[in-house]
């Protein structure tokens, strides 16, 4: 990429375009793994509920049937934990973008008025 002091006016529209798109399609894919996981967690709970109506039926000596329910709770605790750090990780990266993107679109913007002086002055 042409350093942004070298670049044409309309090289800076689309660099701006370019960083909206960006911005546009991360958002995107953030909601969709938001998404994704409401709708694991969603079905996770359902199942931990069926577990725990057939565990109803069974007797409390059959240690079997409370084994894969503890289980099956520590793999449910354990996605939300691992959901929760890849989601703090995605919202540093996502702020650590946004500074960027905020920096870039200002030196775009000052490019710009540069070369508005200077084609009111030539």
């Amino acid at each position: 990429m042409k350093k942004i002091e070298h670049m044409t006016e309309e090289e800076l529209n689309n660099q701006l375009k370019t960083i909206g798109e960006e911005r546009e399609n991360f958002e995107r894919d953030m909601k969709k793994m938001q998404e994704a996981w409401e709708e694991e967690n969603f079905k996770a709970a359902r199942r931990y509920q069926r577990w725990e109506e057939m565990r109803e039926r069974f007797s409390p000596e059959d240690t079997r049937m409370r084994n894969f329910i503890n289980a099956h709770q520590n793999l449910m605790n354990a996605m939300k934990k691992r959901q929760q750090e890849i989601s703090e990780n995605a919202k540093a990266t996502y702020d650590k973008m946004q500074r960027e993107w905020d920096m870039q679109e200002e030196d775009i913007f000052l490019q710009m008025c540069k070369l508005q002086e200077d084609r009111d002055k030539g």
